[in-house]
């Protein structure tokens, strides 16, 4: 039981610490994670992944049956990674377009708007200037 305590008692003067440190405790939170990213990314590619291996081997099962039994997991698994690189390819061309069009807009409305902004803040400079 008295373990207990100091072992809480730790955790307290410990979390108080990070809280009053928090530029240090984000920038280890944001280290660790920076090393953990790959892993993180390789998991969820992995879980991604073996959704779709194992609706294919499903649907290999079906119609092959045994004949075909050992080309069943790499013909699965490059079926799957087809399928996910061919979702991603069909939303970056519809998304690319779309991105293009409005970078277009930007640039030919941007010039404007700077120039409305250099105005403005020169006003603001003006009348903070004169009430000082």
């Amino acid at each position: 039981m008295q373990k207990n305590i100091w072992q809480q008692l730790v955790a307290v003067i410990i979390f108080i610490w990070a809280l009053w440190n928090y530029e240090i405790t984000l920038s280890l939170l944001g280290s660790a994670l920076g090393i953990l990213m790959p892993l993180i990314t390789g998991c969820v590619i992995a879980f991604t992944v073996n959704v779709f291996i194992e609706k294919f081997e499903q649907i290999w099962m079906r119609v092959l049956k045994e004949r075909a039994a050992r080309f069943r997991g790499p013909v699965c698994l490059i079926a799957g990674f087809m399928l996910i690189f061919g979702v991603i390819t069909a939303l970056l061309f519809a998304v690319l377009p779309e991105l293009h069009a409005s970078i277009v807009i930007l640039s030919h409305k941007l010039p404007q708007d700077i120039v409305y902004f250099n105005a403005f803040s020169h006003i603001i400079k003006h009348f903070s200037f004169c009430h000082l």
